[in-house]
């Protein structure tokens, strides 16, 4: 597994990358966090909000956001629940 992490200049852009990532293919969004609503019943405005309002909450941080990559070997064959576990063990979130 390679780990990338980068920073953006705006959450909106990290956003946008990764729904026209969605969009095209190349990537599959396996959870949201927190939000009300199930993956498929939430926008981009709607993604964008929360994740807006989540960063308002700390008003001392600098950065907001930090986009991480984690890239497996094509030959691994990984499930989505155990690409869930490995996101939530590598960011320290989780979920009961």
């Amino acid at each position: 597994m390679v780990a990338i992490n980068d920073q953006w200049s705006s959450l909106r852009e990290a956003v946008n990358y990764n729904e026209r990532k969605v969009e095209r293919k190349g990537a599959t969004l396996l959870d949201a966090g927190h939000y009300p609503k199930d993956l498929v019943d939430l926008s981009f405005k709607q993604l964008l909000a929360g994740l807006e309002n989540l960063a308002k909450l700390n008003n001392r941080v600098k950065v907001n956001h930090l986009h991480v990559s984690l890239n497996f070997a094509p030959d691994e064959q990984i499930s989505e629940d155990q690409l869930k576990q490995i996101a939530a063990l590598y960011t320290g979130v989780w979920r009961y």
